[in-house]
């Protein structure tokens, strides 16, 4: 961080950084705004979904700021349940910490 500060405290490198966005360079990167709606928090999904497919929803998941996953572990924040979840679910009700959610309780959440 202080080589940093020192950085920019050098007036020919801000006399630079200047030129640079007198020339057109921008500073910032352009990103969609990507909501942080699921905080980082750890998703599985187990059996099928009605308005999504695997990939799909992954995507929803990623895009809201959630990571998925591809076990059952404590580590685990949220299991997505659909029809015929298997037994993930089973594994899932034995740890108290994961939380488990239907599609439409998790379609809540991202709203």
């Amino acid at each position: 961080a202080q080589s940093l500060i020192n950085f920019f405290a050098v007036k020919k490198n801000q006399e630079t950084i200047a030129k640079l966005k007198k020339a057109g360079l921008r500073m910032q990167a352009e990103r969609e705004d990507l909501v942080n709606k699921l905080n980082g928090n750890s998703f599985l999904v187990t059996g099928t979904l009605e308005n999504y497919s695997r990939n799909e929803i992954k995507n929803r998941i990623e895009q809201n700021g959630g990571r998925v996953v591809s076990g059952i572990s404590k580590k685990l924040d949220y299991l997505l349940v659909g029809k015929n979840p298997g037994s993930k679910l089973t594994k899932a009700r034995k740890i108290d910490t994961i939380k488990i959610l239907t599609e439409a309780e998790f379609l809540e959440m991202i709203k």
